[in-house]
């Protein structure tokens, strides 16, 4: 077993001289690997390549052979004509852990024994490789407690005209001879949880997170299948999708709109059947044939149309709503079939006797921290709502279990995980180091204390053992070395031999060791399911739920304190649950004009919470791009809602009703406050007019103004909440205040009067008095 850094390949070259006489116990040093040896690319290579790919079964027994296959590759410019192939295995089992990785380390030494000696069956020409098989019939190990366990293998193979020219591969074998030991008990943690990438899939395109990471996280259940294993679930991904903010009320923006008739559409039908002489104003807006040329007047046939001509004021007045027919509803998509079979693969697992559910705080919530923000309301209802989804699906478990994700826990943490009801929690074992130097392995149990005086139960997770598990090899302890990648083969045989390691460290005292992969764990299920069927199945292990770990006494072991606090790299922070606080705000103050106020705060509430996930630690920009992304959503909404524009309206009286039109492209009736705002003193508009318009239609609100002057005045017609905050999308109308032709024409029609008046009394004068008709005049010629 070589392991690799980065995407390299297991490549070794031997550089001790090994001795070839068999049965000879002798130092065998290995190299670093080959590939990494220059940074020259072009530079020439000197020695084989190989790669040990099976070792046969994970654990060998008694009378049982052992094979090894493997592949070598000659990339040299010459042939090797004779491969001389050494199989070689160590004699005695390491006593520590420390010992057992030692020997991965390129340059160290150990005493090993030759198993067998035998030439490749061909030639290997330059560039090319080839296969091979070793079988020991009966490999010289007793059966007795003290040789159980793991024996490093080392297979070197060499030109055997240049002895230069050589490579080496190690990796470990399991003995195990007819023997019964006390048993470890080893306990498994497998987060259920959608890491950054599939968070950010869902925000980009806008589809339930459970959606986008069921593939995987099937996968992940499937092939953690087995006794001992506890699955820690997103509570998140047990609820019904909520769907985006707006889309159960047609909020789309191919939905509503194009149900509602547009009122700016010359084509559109009205309820006004008169020929546009109908007058909506009962004290002061004029009809146009009144009104000075040019002008239109809120009673004529332009009065309340719209810039294009169309009337506007086809509802009837006092806010009618048109008979406009309403969209059809827009049904949310069911959960998909991912989804909804990872909620049942979550509730299986939970019926099974020998594994556990337990349950993530709502959106895995970042635990450390919200607890260093102080936001302990929030944490505790995260928890509440991942038990409640729990609850639903007839979990019995909860959130009791914390885990936060963190390498680096702190006391803040703990105190605030205590505090918001959680009775154990999960940390990396080397948060809680024991003080005194031990020579083995302790328990992953641990009692922390609180500043209360009481203690907080943990289970302590093996970092160097659950690393190997996700196919990584951690620098030994004391060493500045780089992290290196493990093949699955090798990964498996580590871990087996760590696990059986830490059972021979004190037989008579089996210790529990904890598990743990990591929540961004996408390594290969297949090789993981292997993996973790070989350890459960191994003959010094017992399948141990956390539960059951709890359950033990914690041993009594002095050890180091939690730093106070620990503030990583990338937490949210008070910013960004500001942020947050304010779309949802901004989403409610929308939601109170609605007869639906839940449908819209809720998905709101169940997007934005994503921000909460420790997952966006690894990139906080993308966190800050979601809460946008649900920021833009929420805005989107105000174009749901809309004050209509309209063409320029006449005002000629000291006061009148301005009819404004308003359009509702939801699916659900809303209720607004509609103000006029005019940008001058001549134009006053004291009071706003309460309008519901139905559901995909429009209505007009009839919203009284005093004219205190003339001029053009420019007028923002706001629509408001309840409570008086903007909403919907506002528009711009123009009014022209002609407020002294009410004035002027009074007093012409009375000077027109007077005038009247005076000449039908001058000419009553001169014609003079009327005599009766009756009366008889006499005759002046006649004499008296």
């Amino acid at each position: 077993m070589t392991p690799r850094r980065a995407s390299l390949r297991p490549v070794a070259v031997l550089t001790a001289a090994l001795a070839a006489v068999a049965g000879a116990v002798v130092p065998a040093g290995l190299a670093a690997p080959a590939a990494a040896t220059t940074d020259d690319p072009t530079a020439e290579e000197t020695g084989l390549e190989v790669e040990i790919t099976d070792v046969g079964s994970p654990v060998l027994g008694p009378d049982r052979p052992l094979t090894i296959r493997g592949t070598v590759t000659n990339p040299t410019d010459e042939a090797v004509e004779t491969a001389d192939l050494r199989l070689r295995m160590q004699r005695y089992t390491p006593i520590s852990r420390s010992a057992l990785q030692r020997w991965l380390e390129p340059d160290s030494y150990s005493t090993t024994v030759l198993l067998a000696r035998e030439d490749l069956p061909a030639a290997l020409p330059a560039g090319e490789s080839t296969t091979f098989s070793v079988t020991v019939e009966d490999v010289p190990l007793a059966s007795a407690h003290y040789a159980w366990g793991p024996h490093g293998v080392e297979v070197e193979i060499r030109d055997a005209a240049d002895a230069e020219v050589e490579g080496a591969d190690r990796s470990i074998l399991l003995w195990y001879p007819d023997l019964e030991v006390e048993r470890t008990p080893v306990s498994l943690l497998v987060p259920l949880a959608p890491n950054l990438a599939e968070r950010a899939t869902s925000v980009a395109d806008g589809r339930p997170v459970a959606e986008v990471a069921a593939p995987r996280l099937l996968e992940l259940l499937s092939a953690t299948d087995q006794p001992g294993v506890t699955t820690v679930v997103d509570g998140m991904l047990l609820a019904p999708p909520a769907g985006r903010p707006g889309a159960e009320l047609g909020a789309d923006a191919a939905t509503g709109s194009e149900a509602v008739e547009d009122p700016t559409d010359p084509t559109a039908p009205t309820d006004d059947t008169s020929d546009g002489a109908t007058d909506t104003s009962t004290d002061g807006a004029v009809d146009e044939a009144t009104a000075e040329p040019g002008a239109t007047g809120t009673a004529g046939a332009d009065a309340t149309a719209t810039e294009d001509g169309t009337e506007a004021g086809s509802d009837p007045a006092g806010g009618e709503p048109t008979d406009a027919p309403a969209p059809e509803p827009t049904d949310e998509p069911p959960p998909s079939g991912g989804a909804a079979d990872l909620v049942a693969s979550v509730t299986d697992r939970a019926d099974a006797t020998d594994r556990e559910i337990r349950l993530l705080p709502w959106a895995d919530a970042d635990v450390a921290a919200l607890a260093h923000t102080g936001a302990d309301v929030l944490l505790a209802e995260q928890r509440d709502r991942s038990t409640a989804a729990g609850h639903a699906l007839g979990l019995a478990s909860g959130t009791a279990l914390t885990w936060p994700d963190t390498d680096r826990p702190d006391q803040v943490t703990m105190e605030a995980v205590a505090r918001a009801g959680a009775d154990a929690v999960v940390l990396p074992a080397g948060a809680a180091t024991p003080l005194q130097e031990l020579t083995y392995t302790a328990a992953g149990r641990a009692d922390l204390q609180l500043a209360d005086g009481t203690t907080l139960p943990a289970v302590l997770a093996d970092e160097q053992a659950s690393a190997v598990l996700s196919g990584r090899l951690l620098p030994r302890a004391g060493t500045d070395g780089d992290v290196l990648d493990l093949d699955p083969l090798d990964a498996r045989q580590l871990l087996l031999a760590e696990t059986a390691v830490i059972s021979r460290e004190r037989p008579a005292d089996p210790r529990a060791v904890v598990l743990a992969l990591p929540r961004d764990f996408a390594g290969d299920p297949t090789a993981l399911a292997d993996m973790l069927a070989a350890l459960m199945a191994a003959p010094w292990v017992t399948p141990t739920t956390v539960s059951d770990v709890l359950a033990t006494e914690a041993p009594a072991l002095e050890r180091g304190t939690l730093p106070d606090i620990e503030v990583a790299a990338g937490e949210l922070d008070n910013a960004v649950l500001r942020a947050m606080d304010a779309v949802v705000a901004e989403a409610a103050s929308f939601a109170s004009i609605t007869t639906v106020p839940d449908e819209i705060v809720e998905p709101v509430e169940r997007a934005v919470e994503q921000v909460l996930s420790s997952a966006w630690r690894e990139d906080p920009g993308a966190r800050e791009d979601l809460i946008a992304a649900v920021r833009a959503d929420v805005e989107a909404l105000d174009t749901q809602v809309t004050a209509l524009p309209s063409s320029t309206l006449n005002l000629i009286n000291s006061s009148a009703d301005l009819p404004v039109h308003v359009r509702n492209d939801l699916d659900t009736d809303v209720t607004v406050q509609v103000r006029l705002d005019p940008t001058d003193q001549r134009l006053q508009a004291p009071d706003a007019v309460t309008l519901t318009v139905p559901a995909g239609s429009q209505a007009t609100a009839q919203v009284p103004v005093r004219a205190v002057g003339s001029g053009d005045v420019p007028v923002e017609v706001e629509l408001l909440t309840a409570d008086g905050r903007e909403v919907g999308t506002s528009t711009d109308l123009q009014v022209r205040v002609r407020a002294d032709w009410e004035t002027v024409g009074t007093a012409v029609a009375a000077g027109l009067l007077g005038v009247l008046l005076v000449v039908g009394l001058v000419r009553t004068v001169r014609r003079g008095p009327r005599m009766d008709p009756d009366e008889v005049v006499p005759d002046p010629e006649e004499a008296p």
